[in-house]
């Protein structure tokens, strides 16, 4: 039954709001949900024509690229959002972000549209 009406309530629920309420309490895997399956993520495309997308939460980043996954957690910043995890920073700010993925920087990123995925 809480499933049920966990999964009810979720129907109801922005992805805004159900991406931080699942990450924050584990509610994700009781309703068999998870924010790189079923979500409003951000898309960008950077200036080297490289694309990926991610949802992001106060706490955690998921970044999307082609086939590829990762998770990032939140760091201090100066200014804007920063996520990093082995190896990958995400950075952004305002529409506009910076990925450093396997060495590489991936520069002048911009927000093209948001979208189910």
């Amino acid at each position: 039954m809480f499933r049920r009406l966990l999964r009810r309530r979720a129907a109801v629920l922005s992805a805004g709001t159900l991406v931080p309420l699942c990450l924050a309490c584990g509610g994700c895997q009781l309703l068999g949900w998870y924010p790189s399956m079923s979500t409003t993520m951000i898309h960008y495309q950077c200036e080297d024509g490289t694309v990926f997308k991610t949802a992001v939460t106060p706490d955690t980043a998921i970044l999307r690229m082609g086939d590829r996954e990762y998770t990032l957690s939140r760091v201090r910043s100066g200014s804007g959002a920063r996520y990093e995890g082995n190896g990958t920073l995400f950075w952004e700010k305002g529409g506009q972000a910076m990925l450093e993925l396997g060495g590489r920087r991936h520069l002048n990123c911009a927000a093209v549209n948001n979208q189910a995925s």
